[in-house]
């Protein structure tokens, strides 16, 4: 039975925790509401262990934490509780499940999944324009990034890639180089990873865990 009882509030003040950026960087706090045998499907269809959830947290960008509404709670057992919710916001409307196991003194979710809720806006957009693909990478795979965007061009993909500079980047420039990618990420309909021999590097890492958390779907060249 479906409810929307005050007696679910340890659970869901768990499930925000775990959506607030300063706890999902925080290893030991993640550790502390993950359960051992947790599983996460993303809404690209990965499925995520505990310990990868674990690392890409870690890495991840601060950001704000979105907006959720339409919460529901379903008490499938004594020591578990499925929960339902929607999250709002400007990179696109998705619905959440968890199941949570509060056999214990404090909750810990045992299973995610999010899907991605596709509006009639987004399918008319996607009907008038081009789809929109970001393409992130390592710097020393430029080459095969610049490849890859005139394949995409050609076949009628509008391509975000990332910004280039001749001569010497200071850490100053390379900041902003990295935070207009995000933005980039931000406008991309998909991304699309250039890893050639599985490669992802820590700043593709960051990019790519920015984009799964803003519910964009990732792709790769090579297998990950």
């Amino acid at each position: 039975m479906w409810e929307t009882g005050d007696r679910f509030d340890a659970v869901k003040a768990a499930e925000l925790a775990l959506l607030d950026s300063e706890v999902r960087r925080d290893p030991d706090r993640v550790r502390e509401l993950l359960h051992p045998e947790f599983v996460e499907i993303g809404r690209s269809g990965r499925r995520w262990t505990r310990s990868a959830t674990i690392a890409a947290l870690e890495s991840e960008h601060e950001r704000v934490a979105p907006e959720t509404d339409e919460w529901s709670f379903n008490e499938v057992s004594l020591s578990l509780v499925l929960v339902t919710y929607r999250i709002t916001g400007g990179a696109g409307s998705s619905r959440h499940a968890s199941l949570w196991d509060v056999s214990g003194a404090v909750p810990m979710i045992r299973y995610h999944q999010g899907t991605l809720i596709r509006s009639d806006d987004v399918e008319r957009i996607s009907v008038d324009r081009p789809e929109i693909v970001c393409i992130c990478g390592s710097a020393r795979f430029l080459p095969q990034m610049r490849d890859v965007n005139r394949d995409l061009t050609l076949s009628g993909v509008i391509v975000l890639a990332p910004g280039e500079a001749e001569g010497v980047v200071s850490v100053e420039q390379k900041t902003v180089l990295d935070a207009l990618h995000l933005r980039k990420i931000d406008l991309a309909d998909r991304v699309l990873v250039v890893n050639p021999g599985g490669y992802i590097g820590e700043s593709a890492g960051r990019e790519i865990a920015y984009a799964r958390a803003a519910g964009k779907a990732v792709s790769f060249t090579d297998p990950a």
